[in-house]
């Protein structure tokens, strides 16, 4: 986007908060559920603009397709313990994420949904055309 090759882009708050803060680039909407806190608590959500969607920014952790059940296990809760660190939870709110953690099935279905809401979005404004 910086160097004119799309004229938007979509990313969470802490990919681009460098450039957020420099002046490069400003937000436009968030797809948040709930509004940004300051200094971004003037974007609009999706919804309030008018758009009925809303996405999660999520983060994931990924191993190989034939990991063991072990080792899946093991970093399970190994990563849960870690999303109820203090360190984790203030790193949330430095970067204004919402705090769900899932694994499994779970985690599986909702980057399947999240991904499909995406691809319907991009595809209904032809924002994968816009140049």
């Amino acid at each position: 986007m910086l160097n004119g090759d799309a004229k938007v882009a979509i990313a969470g708050l802490s990919e681009f908060r460098s450039v957020l803060e420099s002046g490069d680039i400003k937000p436009l909407v968030t797809f948040a559920k709930e509004p940004l806190q300051a200094p971004y608590d003037a974007v609009p959500t999706a919804a309030d603009a008018g758009y009925d969607v809303t996405l999660g920014n999520w983060r994931g952790v990924y191993g190989p397709a034939e990991m063991p059940q072990e080792a899946v296990d093991y970093w399970a809760k190994t990563l849960e313990e870690v999303s109820e660190t203090k360190t984790w939870k203030d790193t949330l709110e430095k970067n204004q994420w919402a705090p769900e953690f899932l694994t499994g099935d779970e985690a599986k279905k909702y980057a399947e949904e999240t991904a499909a809401t995406v691809e319907e979005g991009v595809k209904e404004t032809d924002l994968g055309n816009s140049k």
